[in-house]
C-alpha cells in the first residue's frame, strides 16, 4: 500500500513544484514513503531542486529512493537508516553526517537533514566540500608548520593558559605540543608532554607565571636563565615569551656559548640582527672612521631613557658617560685599540639625570672590505646594589661586635663607679645632690650599656608601645642638656598621637646621637630643628622604592654646611667620622649605632640636604596600632 497520494498524483504535484525547483539554490529532494504492512519499504521521489540534480544527475520524479541512490553500499545504508528514523518520528529532524559522493572524477563531502511532515520525507543536502578542503589544508599547514618548528635550533613549547575564577590572572599553564630540541634541552623530557602542567615541571614557576602574565598583555617578555647542570645541559639561556591568539609561545635558546655567538654575529651579515634583540644585552656595531652606527639595538632607547634619534652615533654614546668614568672610557679604546679587546664598568647617565651602571665590553671585528667594533653593553645597576647592600650588612656586623666588646667593659667600669658612689654615701651619711646626680648618670649609663649589649647580641631589648609624644616631651629636657648652651633647639613637633614599639632606652639612644651630631655639624648658636609627624610612606637609604605603611617620622635638622659628597655613601660605616676632617675627634659609632637600632625595630633612615646646607636625618618607626 501507499500513502495518501498516489504515484500519479506525486507526480502531477511535482510539476506544479518545478518553478520552486529551479529557483532554489539548496540541494533538495521530497520523497513519498512507501509503506507495506506497516513497514517502510521505499520511498518515491516527487519533488527536487536543480542543484540536487547536479550532484546527482540519476534523479528522476517518480522512481524509488534506493534506485537512484548512487552511493556506496555503505553509505546507501546509512542514508537509508536515518529516513527510517525520520518516517518513525514525524516531526523529529535526523542528520547524517558527512559522507563522500563523486561525480565525474571528482569528490564532494556532503550532509543531510532528514524530516518526516505531512505524509513526505524531505531530505535538504549540505554541500561541505569547501570547509572540509579548508579544514584539510589547515591540518597540512599546521603539521607543516610544527615540522618546521622541529627543524629550529631553538626550543618551542606552545601552552594554553589557566586563569583564576576572575579570568583575570594567569595561575597555571598546560603543555599543547614541544618540538624536539626543548625536550632535549631539558634532562627531564617528559615533563614537556602534552597535557603537563607548569606548576609541577617548572623550576621558577612563580618567575614563568609572572613573566608569562605580562606576555598575555601583548608584551614580548624576554628572561636570562642560569640553571644547575642538573636540571638541564646548559648552563644559561635566553627566554621569549609572546601571546599568539589563544595560546603562549614560549622560544628557548641555549646562551651557554654566547661568546662565540657573538664573535660569529660579527663576521655575519646583519639580516641576523633580529635575533641580537633577544639577548639581555644593548649591542652597538660601528664602523672604523665612522662616526655613524652600523646597528643599535632597539632596547638602547629603554635602557638610557632617551630617543633612538639620540642614540645613532658614537658621540653620542661617549657623551652619556658620567664625567667621573671618562678616564674608564678612555682606558677601554685605549685597550680595544692594541689588544682587540676592551672592558670595564662604567656609569652612564639617563634621559632624567639619574644614572646607570653598565659593564661594557668591546670587541674589534675584521670583515672582507671594513673594520669595526662590537659594543655590549649590560645593566648590572641591581647587581651593584646588591652589593653595597651586602657589604653594608657586613659592616653593621662587625659594628655589632665592636659594640658588645665596649659596652661589656663599659659596664663593668660603671659597676667600680656605682660601688664607690655607694660607699662614699654611706660614709657621709649625709644627702647629697651631686652624688644623688652622679648616682643617676651611672644608672642612666648603664641602661644605655644593657642596651648597646642586648643590640650587639640581636636582641631586641624591653620592646612595649611608647607614646612618641610623651617620650618627647620628657625627654626634650635631656636633649636641650647636650647641646651647647647658646645653640637653641627648636621644637616643631605637634601633639603626636601615635604609639611605636620599641625599648625606649634605644629610641632615646638614637636621639640623642643625632642631636649630638647636629650639634658638631651646626655653627656656635645655631639653631637645631626637632620635628615629629605621622607619615603614610617611609624612605630608607638603602632602598629605591618607599614603605607605604603609617609611620612616625623624627627629624633632626641641623645648620651645618652639609655632607660632602666624597664621604656621602660612607656617613653609615662603623667607626668612620666626618669629624676627622676638623680638630675634633668621633668614634664614628653615632650614625651605625642609628641605622642598626632602627632597622632592628623594623624601622628606616634616610638623610636629606637643604637648598642652601643643612643636613636632615630621619627615622620612620611603624606605628603601633
Amino acid at each position: 500500500m501507499m500513502g495518501d497520494l498516489s504515484i500519479e498524483e506525486a507526480v502531477a504535484a511535482s510539476a506544479v513544484m518545478g518553478a520552486l525547483a529551479s529557483a532554489s539554490t539548496k540541494a533538495m529532494v521530497v520523497v513519498q514513503p512507501v509503506v507495506e504492512h506497516g513497514r517502510l519499504v521505499d520511498a518515491v521521489l516527487v519533488w527536487c531542486t536543480e542543484s540536487a540534480r547536479e550532484l546527482n544527475p540519476s534523479l528522476r520524479i517518480g522512481h524509488g529512493f534506493t534506485a537512484i541512490t548512487d552511493q556506496a553500499p555503505g553509505e546507501v545504508a546509512e542514508t537509508v537508516r536515518a529516513v527510517f528514523d525520520a518516517w518513525r518520528n514525524p516531526g523529529t529532524r535526523f542528520t547524517r553526517d558527512s559522507f563522500v559522493v563523486e561525480r565525474d572524477g571528482r569528490e564532494f563531502w556532503l550532509t543531510a537533514s532528514i524530516v518526516f511532515v505531512g505524509g513526505l520525507i524531505v531530505i535538504e543536502y549540505d554541500d561541505i566540500t569547501e570547509a572540509v578542503r579548508q579544514r584539510s589544508l589547515a591540518e597540512s599547514s599546521e603539521h607543516n608548520f610544527r615540522d618546521l618548528l622541529d627543524g629550529l635550533d631553538a626550543g618551542v613549547v606552545l601552552l594554553r593558559p589557566h586563569f583564576d575564577t576572575k579570568g583575570w590572572r594567569i595561575v597555571d599553564a598546560e603543555i599543547t605540543w614541544s618540538n624536539a630540541v626543548s625536550r632535549r634541552m631539558w634532562t627531564n623530557q617528559e615533563g614537556l608532554a602534552p597535557g603537563t602542567r607548569v606548576s609541577s615541571v617548572y623550576y621558577d614557576a612563580d618567575d614563568w607565571l609572572a613573566a608569562a602574565n605580562r606576555a598575555w598583555k601583548g608584551e614580548t617578555v624576554n628572561r636570562m636563565l642560569a640553571i644547575d647542570p642538573a636540571v638541564a645541559p646548559w648552563t644559561s639561556a635566553t627566554e621569549t615569551l609572546r601571546r599568539v591568539g589563544d595560546v603562549l609561545v614560549e622560544l628557548t635558546i641555549d646562551r651557554s656559548h654566547d661568546q662565540q655567538l657573538l664573535d660569529k654575529l660579527a663576521e655575519l651579515d646583519f639580516r641576523y640582527a633580529a635575533l641580537l634583540d633577544d639577548l639581555p644585552l644593548t649591542v652597538l656595531v660601528a664602523t672604523v672612521g665612522e662616526d655613524e652606527l652600523e646597528f643599535v639595538s632597539p632596547n638602547a632607547s629603554t635602557l638610557t631613557g632617551r630617543p633612538m634619534a639620540d642614540l645613532r652615533t658614537v658621540a653620542q654614546w661617549m657623551e652619556l658617560v658620567h664625567e667621573s668614568d671618562h678616564t674608564e672610557r678612555d682606558r677601554i679604546i685605549e685597550s680595544t685599540a692594541t689588544t682587540g679587546r676592551g672592558e670595564g664598568i662604567m656609569r652612564y647617565v639617563r634621559a632624567d639625570g639619574s644614572t646607570f651602571t653598565a659593564a661594557v665590553r668591546v670587541i674589534h671585528r675584521e670583515g672582507p672590505a671594513e673594520h669595526g667594533f662590537i659594543t655590549l653593553i649590560s645593566d648590572i645597576s641591581e647587581q651593584q646594589q646588591l652589593r653595597e647592600r651586602l657589604e653594608a650588612g657586613e659592616r653593621l656586623e662587625t659594628l655589632g661586635r665592636t659594640a658588645g666588646s665596649i659596652a661589656h667593659d663599659f659596664n663593668n667600669l660603671l659597676m667600680i663607679v656605682s660601688g664607690n658612689l655607694d660607699r662614699v654615701r654611706r660614709q657621709l651619711q649625709v644627702d647629697s645632690i651631686p652624688l644623688d646626680t652622679a648616682t643617676v648618670a651611672t644608672q642612666r649609663a648603664a641602661d644605655l650599656a644593657h642596651s648597646l649589649l642586648a643590640f650587639a647580641r640581636g636582641r631586641h631589648g624591653d620592646i612595649r608601645p611608647i607614646s612618641v609624644e610623651t617620650m618627647l616631651r620628657n625627654f626634650e629636657p635631656i636633649l636641650r642638656g647636650v647641646v651647647r648652651t647658646d645653640a637653641v633647639i627648636d621644637r616643631r613637633h605637634a601633639d603626636v598621637d601615635a604609639q611605636v614599639l620599641i625599648d625606649i632606652t634605644h629610641l632615646q639612644q638614637i636621639l640623642l646621637n643625632l642631636v649630638a651630631n647636629a650639634r658638631d655639624a651646626g655653627p656656635p648658636g645655631g639653631v637645631i630643628t626637632l620635628s615629629a609627624e605621622v607619615v603614610d610612606t617611609a624612605r630608607c637609604h638603602l632602598l629605591d622604592d618607599p614603605a607605604h605603611t603609617p609611620h612616625v617620622a623624627l627629624s633632626v635638622t641641623d645648620e651645618g654646611p652639609g655632607i660632602p659628597s666624597a664621604i656621602a655613601t660612607r656617613i653609615w660605616e662603623p667607626f668612620f667620622s666626618s669629624k676627622q676632617l676638623s680638630n675634633d675627634s668621633g668614634s664614628g659609632l653615632g650614625l651605625s649605632t642609628v641605622h642598626g637600632l632602627v632597622h632592628q625595630h623594623g624601622g628606616h633612615v634616610a638623610v636629606s640636604h637643604g637648598p642652601t646646607g643643612g643636613t636632615t636625618f630621619t627615622v620612620y618607626l611603624p606605628v603601633h596600632e
